[in-house]
């Protein structure tokens, strides 16, 4: 009896304490529950949102910024964007002549060779409609050939794309924008404003000290990057007041490198008979069917890249290259391009390579003659922080042009801160160019000019 009343006490005592190890966690048993064990979850990372309206203040190196595909030009281009586009080539031979103008007035008359890239001083004033006031962005909206600024923005942004990234041509085409701001304004930035451009113009972006000298280093490496270095320094110095006011400056960089669809041969040293003087210089010659006008005034000629570009020449004949180059309107020239549609030239054709590094600058009042008034645009920028400000603001732009048997490789940086092949007719014959001229490169299917000059001398 005592034997069988030990082995009970055991029994009760073991079942006591394995309740009481059992009870040992915070949360009481409940007696008749099963319990589940218990499992460690891994902790679940909340992801991080970027808020829609946040901005990279700086991305100057970034490579994130990547230009969509659009396909060729009439998958994507309206009736709508096709007009305004005719407008900008009407408005982009202004601003050429503007140019030219600028460079007389420079050299006070004297004769100088002089390049100009429209297509970048368009892109630069596209940008900088979207943070001037109103009513100065309402001019350059209309001045650049559209009816509002989102249709501005959107039709830029497919141009750039179809010449960057169409697959459509052999020409080796980039464009590149950036948007430099006054650092210590960084909190006063129009999120919007920037938003907007970097979505539409593909911009990189930097706050930056324009106190320091090392920012002009810092711009010019970008701009020799983006343009195969054929411009290396695009801004020499800033001036003291420039130092202490200079609000931002906004840069395009356009490069582009296109062989000739039939290349020339080197020639002999011929005459060209210059404005100031005649010279011998190092000519190119071919023989081929190319597209062209001749009569008693002029001379046109088309000179078709491997696809989807050429240059044109115009060489006049009964007017001066001066009087002819600030006058000759965008229409003339495609009233000349439209008669050499209906006749084609077996042509022998000797034309001179040439080398031009130029520099233009469109001051407010020029630029006021076409309708835009910058002198009294104001920078919405920064909110209303300079809303009341002076806003001094020019259009500068530095150019690179080289012309050679091969083909044309052209650059510029610009700033602002503040139809079938049909031979109708043929016949042969020969042509030299062997007096001052103008040229333009032009894109076929959006028309775009990325760059014209003048040629005097050489």
């Amino acid at each position: 009896m005592k034997k069988f009343k030990f082995i009970f006490m055991s029994v009760v005592a073991m079942l006591w304490l394995a309740l009481a190890g059992s009870c040992s966690s915070d949360e009481p048993v409940i007696m008749g529950e099963e319990q589940s064990p218990v499992v460690d979850e891994p902790a679940v990372e909340e992801p991080v949102v970027e808020p829609e309206d946040s901005v990279v203040v700086d991305d100057i190196d970034s490579d994130l910024i990547k230009v969509p595909y659009v396909g060729p030009f009439h998958e994507f281009a309206t009736q709508s964007l096709i007009n305004s586009l005719e407008k900008n080539r009407d408005f982009s031979w202004e601003l050429f002549k503007l140019a030219v103008r600028s460079v007389d007035e420079k050299y006070q008359g004297k004769s100088a060779n002089m390049a100009f890239s429209p297509y970048s001083a368009n892109m630069v004033m596209a940008m900088a409609a979207n943070y001037l006031d109103r009513n100065t962005s309402s001019q350059l909206v209309s001045k650049l050939g559209f009816n509002t600024l989102e249709d501005l923005n959107e039709g830029m942004a497919l141009v750039t794309a179809y010449l960057m990234n169409g697959k459509h041509t052999s020409m080796d085409f980039k464009s590149n924008n950036s948007l430099w701001w006054r650092d210590e304004y960084c909190d006063y930035l129009d999120n919007d404003i920037v938003n907007t451009l970097r979505r539409n113009y593909y911009i990189h972006t930097c706050g930056v000290d324009f106190n320091q000298d090392q920012t002009i280093d810092l711009i010019n490496d970008w701009v020799k990057t983006n343009t195969n270095n054929k411009i290396p320094n695009f801004l020499n110095y800033l001036t003291d007041y420039e130092k202490l006011y200079k609000s931002h400056i906004n840069v395009n960089t356009l490069y582009l490198n296109g062989e000739w669809m039939w290349k020339f041969q080197k020639n002999k040293v011929a005459t060209f008979k210059g404005t100031d003087s005649n010279s011998l210089i190092n000519m190119m010659n071919n023989t081929h069917d190319y597209g062209g006008y001749v009569d008693e005034d002029y001379t046109y000629i088309s000179i078709p890249f491997i696809f989807g570009a050429s240059m044109r020449i115009i060489m006049p004949k009964t007017q001066s290259i001066e009087e002819f180059s600030r006058t000759v309107s965008y229409a003339q020239l495609n009233e000349f391009k439209q008669r050499s549609y209906k006749k084609h030239y077996r042509m022998n054709l000797t034309m001179p390579k040439f080398k031009i590094d130029g520099v233009v600058e469109l001051s407010p009042e020029l630029l006021n003659e076409t309708g835009i008034h910058f002198a009294q645009a104001k920078n919405m920028l920064y909110g209303d922080l300079l809303a009341n400000k002076p806003n001094e603001s020019n259009i500068l732009q530095k150019t690179s042009v080289i012309i050679n048997e091969e083909g044309a490789e052209c650059a510029a940086a610009t700033s602002h801160s503040g139809a079938s092949y049909c031979p109708l007719d043929r016949e042969y014959i020969e042509i030299t160019i062997d007096r001052p001229f103008i040229f333009y490169i032009q894109e076929e299917f959006s028309g775009a000019i990325m760059m014209a000059g003048r040629i005097c001398n050489l």
